[in-house]
């Protein structure tokens, strides 16, 4: 799982301040997301969904030619600036919440089987696994601290029963799901029948590049697009 540190930097950044109004964004995942792709998605907290339609965003944007990573990170009506915290021209809302309503977006758009249409969607649900692993900002620096130590490995094995729904409940069980969130977020995409390139590069984005079952041009994009924001 592990993130490079300038990343961990801007992440814990935007974790500690003002939290971002999420309808702008979940909207924008609703027309790309359909049935269980969107219910996961929207079981993700606020800033995981905005941080993950900020990255899908600029995806988008890339593949349509109109910039390339590595610039400014931005596009326009974009869900977050990086390490800002805060969507631009947006309002904040109190509490960690899910996305309104039972999970299902109104009018949300068919899914898309295209090349593009896949790393959009990976773009989106890259950082799904976290949905399974319900931790505060607190709780995610400890974990992170943790990781690559006995203790990590511990709590990694503590995890091992929350591939779908919850078997195990508890701190100690909610941290070994974040240290090992990209693996049980692929497990789960699998389960549910995403793209094959979806579910790979929920498990691969913090991989080498030499490892990636996905395309190089393609996690090239997505890499790089995340590690920005």
């Amino acid at each position: 799982m592990k993130d490079s540190p300038a990343h961990l930097y801007r992440r814990f950044r935007y974790h500690v301040g003002p939290e971002p109004d999420p309808a702008a964004a979940d909207r924008w995942a609703a027309a790309r997301l359909d049935g269980e792709e969107w219910a996961l998605f929207a079981s993700m907290t606020v800033r995981d969904r905005v941080h993950s339609v900020a990255v899908a965003r600029r995806v988008e944007q890339v593949l349509a030619g109109g910039d390339q990573p590595g610039g400014d990170g931005h596009t326009a009506g974009e869900g977050h600036a990086a390490g800002e915290g805060h969507a631009a021209g947006e309002g904040h809302a109190a509490g960690e919440g899910h996305a309104a309503g039972d999970g299902h977006a109104a009018g949300g758009g068919a899914r898309k089987d295209t090349t593009d249409g896949w790393q959009v969607r990976a773009g989106l649900l890259h950082d799904a696994g976290k949905a399974l692993a319900p931790l505060g900002t607190t709780g995610r620096v400890v974990a992170s601290l943790a990781e690559g130590t006995v203790a990590g490995d511990w709590l990694e094995r503590r995890a091992t029963d929350r591939t779908g729904a919850p078997q195990r409940r508890g701190p100690m069980v909610a941290m070994g799901a974040y240290l090992t969130y990209t693996e049980l977020g692929a497990q789960r995409l699998e389960a549910i029948g995403s793209h094959p390139m979806v579910a790979a590069w929920a498990r691969e984005h913090h991989w080498s590049p030499e490892r990636w079952t996905v395309p190089q041009s393609a996690g090239a994009v997505l890499a790089e697009c995340d590690e920005e924001l």
